[in-house]
């Protein structure tokens, strides 16, 4: 008797579990916004089924919050809150309500609520933020951008341009200063944002000035989008000291007083002041081990197919004052086959078409050989500074074929006293070696 009594209460207990688990399956389906959009009924179902169905009372609040129906919002908001805490959507709903309503008491306590039980809800946070900007309290709001991006990074694309605009208001712009003394995860991202936009350079330098002063050395990529926005504004001096303050201890020792690491020993490139390198299919760049060159590396230059290309793709940016140069290296050509060949030219940066100097052609076969050539710079503000570019001789497109290697190494630039003729200390323009005249065809 006792055993059949035992299957009876277990057959009921299962039947009723059941029962319950159809029944909350049943609303969560009809709340299930990845089945399909839910009608109000369905939701209105879904609470039928299961009181406690939290994204249903969510959906049916903000259902008669749209519609004005502030006390019938207000008891749904409350009863999702109480079915699910661990959703920030309930206390937006709250504070939307306490909005709509003119309830500054209300909206402040449903803030403060979300702030502590929902810090990284992004949903929440967003609806606080609305509400700063509904009560014109711009200072609030950053501390709320922090938050969301800090836990939702990818948000950046939609509040960057906002924060900008916010930046450029001489009172906005005292609000991100907190944030450059002690940048939080998203402040770099933000900086180099901030130097890719237009006509804020003033708060620029001033966010950077701050940076600077904190206690967080710069990131490098905060330093090097920072330079080469001041490259971009033709603020040359202040580029070039920004980029040297920038050098670690290992790669200052390349720094001499007119060329950067003319002996390509140096790992730095590409940052502003220093060699820059860009390869391709075509051609490769880089420096590299071979006999007869100092030091550890010599600058190589490889043409690994004979196709067309306009060849600029090794130079550096210059600081010179108005003078006369010498500028000296040494250079191996490896059976560079070309009509025309390659230069070293330098040019005015502020004027690129302004041709202040170059070398002779590199083409053929050739050993190594100290190379130099001569060059003065104008007291002019469009040279206030200069580029030394490698480059191809002719200007013209059928003469851009090259297929072979050179080599470099050793630059170094000395200030003249007097000007004197623009030549070169080879004796001819090709050193082409016993019979092998057919390389530069």
């Amino acid at each position: 008797m006792i055993k059949i009594l035992s299957r009876i209460v277990f057959i009921a207990v299962f039947f009723a579990l059941v029962f319950f688990a159809i029944i909350k399956g049943m609303a969560n389906y009809y709340a299930d916004e990845r089945n399909h959009e839910a009608s109000f009924d369905e939701l209105k179902q879904a609470i039928e089924w299961n009181p406690k169905q939290a994204y249903a009372l969510e959906k049916v609040a903000k259902h008669y919050l749209e519609e004005k129906d502030f006390k019938k919002a207000e008891v749904f908001a409350f009863r999702a809150l109480a079915n699910n805490l661990s959703s920030g959507l309930s206390t937006s709903l709250l504070i939307e309500l306490a909005d709509q309503k003119k309830s500054d008491q209300f909206a402040n306590e449903a803030v403060n609520y979300t702030r502590q039980l929902w810090p990284a809800s992004t949903i929440a946070r967003n609806r606080v933020v609305k509400h700063w900007l509904e009560e014109d309290r711009v200072d609030k709001i950053l501390p709320e951008w922090n938050v969301i991006l800090s836990q939702d990074p990818q948000l950046s694309s939609t509040l960057f341009p906002i924060m900008f605009q916010l930046s450029q208001l001489p009172t906005g712009l005292i609000l991100f200063e907190p944030y450059a003394k002690k940048p939080s995860t998203w402040w770099a991202h933000f900086f180099t944002y901030l130097t890719q936009q237009k006509n804020n350079l003033d708060s620029l330098q001033r966010l950077y000035q701050v940076r600077l002063e904190s206690e967080e050395p710069l990131s490098n990529s905060e330093r090097r989008s920072y330079i080469e926005r001041l490259i971009k504004e033709k603020q040359w001096t202040a580029a070039y000291f920004g980029w040297l303050s920038g050098l670690e201890k290992m790669q200052q020792q390349y720094s001499q007083p007119k060329i950067y690491d003319g002996g390509f020993e140096s790992d730095l490139n590409n940052t502003g002041f220093d060699w820059y390198y860009s390869s391709n299919k075509i051609t490769s760049v880089r420096p590299d081990i071979t006999r007869g060159m100092h030091g550890k590396y010599a600058l190589h230059v490889e043409f690994k197919k004979r196709e067309r290309i306009n060849f600029r793709h090794v130079s550096q940016r210059l600081l010179l004052p108005a003078g006369h140069y010498v500028i000296k290296m040494r250079s191996r050509v490896d059976r560079l086959r070309t009509n025309k060949g390659l230069k070293w030219r330098i040019r005015c940066l502020g004027d690129q078409k302004n041709i202040i100097g170059e070398g002779r052609s590199f083409l053929g076969l050739a050993p190594w050989k100290n190379d130099s050539f001569y060059f003065s710079v104008p007291d002019s503000e469009n040279c206030q500074a200069q580029l030394l570019r490698l480059e191809a001789t002719s200007p013209y497109a059928y003469n851009h074929l090259f297929l072979g290697s050179l080599w470099f190494d050793d630059f170094k630039i000395i200030k003249e006293k007097n000007p004197k003729k623009v030549e070169s200390e080879s004796t001819s323009s090709v050193d082409v070696k016993n019979n092998d005249k057919e390389l530069i065809k």
